[in-house]
């Protein structure tokens, strides 16, 4: 089961529709995801998206955990992905 790693999970966005294309080649439903963020509340919002989509989808095989601790998470990963939002949300 791969095991890949989304730092900056909370780009709600981008990290939802990453994680929804991933899930739809059929070798990677078994994949186990780790979304990692800084900031606990936009984690708490990308955990809650995941879980929907993982039961909607019926991907009843992936794995989830959401962490702000990278490093637990990195050591055993096959794929990284970095998603960062440069200046903040209120940059936006």
């Amino acid at each position: 089961m791969p095991k890949i790693v989304i730092i900056g999970a909370g780009s709600l966005v981008f990290s939802s529709r990453l994680q929804a294309d991933i899930l739809s080649f059929e070798n990677l439903q078994y994949s186990d995801f780790c979304s990692v963020d800084i900031d606990e509340e936009w984690l708490g919002y990308a955990q809650r998206i995941t879980e929907r989509l993982m039961k909607a989808g019926g991907y009843s095989e992936a794995t989830f955990e959401a962490t702000t601790d990278r490093r637990s998470v990195l050591r055993e990963a096959e794929y990284v992905i970095s998603s960062l939002l440069v200046g903040g949300y209120q940059a936006t």
